[in-house]
């Protein structure tokens, strides 16, 4: 059985074209499988800067490129005995309307009390949740997070999920409304923010500024984690970025997190933790423990991701999580 999936891809900046690729969905090898996409969840900080051609973060050739890696279907055909025809499962697959996996390649399957829209930000969670674990968040702790994007407001999310305070600092109202909404204690604008009091910050924004932010408002011997590229498109910081009054003086330790997906085949303990972090996090919104409803804003038919790219490439504060949606389904 030949099946034709429609695929988003980038040839060169603003570039976007969707090709048909046939896929062959009666002949699958042992451990394998054909899904028909549910919904993909746009990222939008990686995906706008392959968009507009931001410097990219690792050498080599950057297009033509598959966008997209937050990916919810529906098992269709199976050659595996674990994952039969009718589950959900969330991979990294790229934005595509069918695609034939390993089930290697499978994050988690989907419980049914969990909607594909929520399944689908799991991984941009799980993201906070390498952030926290690689700082050695301790629930209690006072937490700050430095950039409202989808990821930090996930990471708000969790920080409440797990008991502890979070304060959301960001440079837009409609984030710092939907901050609060996700579970902040409090949100502030990045020059409202005085005291220097968390034990860990989370930096999500890319920007020399809201590093210099981040080394300011940790407390002494604090922490940073550190999930955004700062100076990415700023070019050289207009100070020192390790001043000694707030990274000497406070002895701050500081961390790069999250778990990329673009440089080649994780170690199998790595695949591990990510899984079963997925898991984690897809069994704590089951049980009503976390919600990642909130932050999705935009849900777009697939034929508008360009829509989106472009929103996102003007600055659209309003755009915080898209989701594309492939055929009807939950």
């Amino acid at each position: 059985m030949t099946v034709v999936a429609r695929v988003a891809r980038l040839l060169a900046p603003r570039e976007l074209v969707f090709e048909d690729v046939e896929l062959d969905a009666g002949a699958l090898e042992p451990g394998s499988l054909f899904a028909e996409t549910e919904v993909s969840a746009v990222s939008l900080g990686t995906e706008r800067a392959a968009y507009v051609g931001d410097p990219p973060l690792r050498p080599g050739p950057v297009y033509p490129r598959l966008v997209g890696y937050c990916n919810v279907a529906t098992v269709r055909a199976s050659a595996s005995p674990d994952l039969p025809i009718g589950a959900r499962i969330l991979t990294h697959q790229s934005h595509r309307s069918a695609f034939v996996c390993s089930t290697a390649d499978v994050l988690a399957r989907v419980p049914p009390e969990v909607t594909s829209a929520e399944a689908s930000l799991t991984y941009l969670a799980h993201l906070g949740l390498a952030a926290l674990r690689r700082a050695a968040f301790a629930p209690g702790e006072r937490v700050a997070i430095v950039g409202l994007g989808a990821i930090g407001l996930a990471t708000t999310a969790l920080v409440r999920a797990f008991g502890s305070p979070a304060v959301a600092i960001g440079n837009a109202p409609e984030r710092l409304s939907l901050a609060l909404a996700a579970g902040a204690s409090a949100a502030r604008a990045g020059d409202e923010v005085e005291d220097a009091s968390a034990d860990l910050v989370v930096l999500t924004a890319n920007t020399w500024e809201a590093w210099r932010l981040a080394t300011r408002i940790a407390a002494r011997f604090g922490r940073i984690a550190v999930l955004g590229f700062p100076g990415r498109t700023d070019g050289p910081p207009p100070f020192n970025p390790l001043e000694s009054r707030s990274f000497y003086d406070k002895q701050l330790a500081i961390f790069g997190a999250g778990m990329p997906v673009a440089s080649g085949p994780a170690p199998e303990s790595e695949a591990t933790t990510l899984s079963r972090g997925v898991e984690m996090l897809l069994g704590m919104i089951a049980r009503g423990q976390l919600s990642l409803a909130k932050l999705v804003t935009h849900e777009v038919p697939w034929t508008e991701l360009r829509d989106v790219y472009e929103r996102a490439a003007a600055g659209d504060k309003q755009l915080v999580t898209a989701l594309l949606r492939w055929r009807d389904g939950r």
